[in-house]
């Protein structure tokens, strides 16, 4: 996990160097992402789970196929 934010600017100067446009920086680095999930779980039925059991299967997973130490 990431301890500290870089300045938009520094990404931005640096992008070309890491393999990102300037444009896309400058578009889509610094806004929060926001997700609603509204229209998929009224127009499709869909229902989620929450992050405790999913990141909970997960570790059982990686348990089972001798992942973790």
């Amino acid at each position: 996990m990431p301890r500290r934010e870089l300045p938009r600017w520094l990404i931005w100067l640096a992008a070309p160097a890491i393999g990102m446009r300037r444009d896309y920086v400058r578009d889509n680095v610094g806004f929060a992402a926001l997700y609603n999930t509204a229209r998929s779980r009224s127009g499709l039925g869909l229902s989620y789970r929450s992050i405790a059991s999913t990141l909970g299967d997960h570790v059982e997973q990686l348990e089972r196929d001798g992942l973790l130490a």
